[in-house]
């Protein structure tokens, strides 16, 4: 199965950020294409520092970048907006699976990273708990759900959260959460978190087994 997985970003100077992302997730699907969108031109310079801190395995194909930023502004984020749908009109076109994951978004157990590598049904997200909301920033859509691609607007006005506002369905059986924005990880094992430093460690007796 064909399985496009992208990222959107922001490069400006948090090189990490991505090689990191893009380290973590290469080791666990080296079966995947990865594709890194970005709001705005890239500067060469951080472009090369993140496909250094990649061994060269990341190339400069594997980034999209716009010539233009369109930024963000507390829930508005028409640059995400527009990084994403690219994505997704990018994928339908050429892969048989699209599967995002932000680069802020630690896929943890080997059990959610298994449900990912196989997942081959409709169009799914895990939950962020403390919302009460599917988390966006870990979805993944299928081939017989590329259809619902189409219905989604060219502009977003984000009058409601796209949390609310995308057609997937919440998947959750695991356990994660936006562990990041209290930056310590909850007082039980996990399968996920977002909002997560790759700098931070989830040490291994924080991990479902």
């Amino acid at each position: 199965m064909k399985t496009l997985l992208f990222c959107t970003s922001y490069i400006n100077n948090n090189h990490l950020r991505y090689y990191g992302w893009y380290n973590y997730y290469s080791e666990i699907y080296p079966e995947f294409d990865f594709l890194i969108l970005n709001d705005g031109p890239i500067d060469p310079k951080d472009l090369q520092i993140i496909i250094d801190n990649t061994g060269g395995r990341l190339k400069k194909e594997n980034f999209f970048e716009f010539d233009t930023v369109l930024g963000r502004n507390w829930h508005l984020h028409w640059g995400w907006w527009r990084s994403f749908l690219t994505a997704m009109k990018y994928g339908k076109e050429n892969y048989d699976r699209i599967i995002h994951i932000e680069s802020d978004a630690v896929l943890a157990s080997k059990r959610v990273q298994e449900y990912f590598r196989h997942r081959n049904d409709g169009w799914v997200a895990l939950t962020s708990p403390k919302y009460g909301f599917p988390e966006s920033a870990i979805q993944s859509i299928s081939k017989n759900a590329f259809h619902l691609i189409d219905t989604l607007p060219e502009e977003f006005d984000f009058n409601t959260i796209v949390e609310v506002m995308l057609p997937f369905v919440r998947e959750r059986y695991f356990i994660g959460d936006r562990y990041g924005e209290e930056g310590k990880l909850p007082g039980h094992p996990i399968d996920y978190a977002c909002q997560w430093e790759w700098y931070w460690a989830i040490p291994d007796e924080w991990i479902i087994k």
